[in-house]
């Protein structure tokens, strides 16, 4: 199921990439129907590449979510420490 629907995330994100105009409204979960020429002042912050809304895992997402796990480790809301970047996979 999670290679199915990481699978799935890669085709989304490649057909935002092919036609940005047409996804705008559904990216934005609607909100924007009544004036969709604010979806690229929105929603197209990298000159069209969209990489925030890629699948993919980086080693900056990975740093900035280990970051954050140790945050909550810190502040007791996590039991035990881990290593985000052993849990990163890209492989599918």
């Amino acid at each position: 199921m999670p290679v199915a629907l990481h699978k799935a995330l890669i085709r989304a994100w490649d057909e935002i990439i092919k036609n940005p105009d047409r996804w705008y409204v559904a990216v934005s979960g609607q909100s924007i129907a009544q004036c969709p020429e604010f979806g690229p002042q929105l929603f197209n912050v990298d000159g069209g590449k969209f990489q925030n809304y890629s699948p993919e895992i980086t080693e900056d997402l990975i740093k900035k979510l280990q970051s954050l796990y140790d945050f909550f480790k810190k502040i007791g809301r996590l039991p035990v420490q881990k290593d985000v970047h052993g849990l990163a996979d890209n492989s599918y």
